[in-house]
């Protein structure tokens, strides 16, 4: 079972968040992680089924990472995860819960490194993020655009059946397919009420910083 720690710093308003498994961490992006967020979303292999299917440039991944690292600088967990192999320190990827299209709703998005694919990466990291981490932020009463956060969803290419399968694998229904991004996609759902009163829900570890 994996810990997830929160650590608020009530001077600053900083959130820092981690999420330890057997090989895998997932913490709080920081600046200093600009490099390896360029390095991944740069990469035309990994980007191949994300989004439009295109790598973003150097100017847009350095003012995505910036707001994502001003979100967690202001007690906003709706934001990037940074990846890393517990032990060698290498990025695997990065994870986020965003802002989705309504006030309440988070998109579910993730790109791991080819380096890393076929290794069981995104099973150790996506279903805890939704069964584990999403309850903890309903509990924590964390909010998207000024409402409850009640509903996670996720998109994946109808061509990208390791995504599809991930997804479900995590507890995501499917209600819808059509184009998006200039590809066919499938639609994701799932409310995170349905997460809190599942009566076989793990049972999170969670340590709770300076709050």
């Amino acid at each position: 079972m994996p810990d997830i720690y929160f650590e608020k710093n009530p001077e600053t308003n900083q959130l820092n968040v981690s999420i330890k498994t057997e090989r895998l961490s997932m913490e709080s992006t920081i600046s200093t992680h600009l490099c390896d967020y360029k390095k991944l979303l740069m990469n035309p292999e990994n980007m191949l089924k994300v989004m439009d299917g295109n790598p973003w440039g150097e100017d847009k991944i350095c003012e995505q990472h910036k707001q994502w690292v001003a979100r967690w600088n202001n007690d906003n967990p709706f934001s990037s995860l940074f990846i890393f192999k517990n032990d060698t320190d290498e990025m695997v990827g990065h994870v986020l819960l965003g802002d989705g299209d309504q006030p309440g709703f988070a998109e579910l998005a993730y790109v791991f490194d080819k380096k890393f694919w076929g290794q069981g990466y995104g099973k150790e990291v996506i279903p805890i993020i939704v069964q584990e981490y999403a309850p903890e932020l309903v509990e924590r009463n964390y909010k998207l655009i000024g409402e409850n956060f009640k509903r996670i969803e996720a998109t994946a290419r109808s061509d990208n059946p390791a995504s599809i399968n991930l997804l479900k694998a995590a507890g995501l229904k499917k209600f819808s397919e059509k184009p998006k991004w200039g590809q066919l996609r499938h639609f994701f759902f799932l409310n995170t009420i349905d997460l809190i009163k599942f009566p076989s829900a793990p049972v999170f570890a969670t340590h709770a910083g300076l709050l």
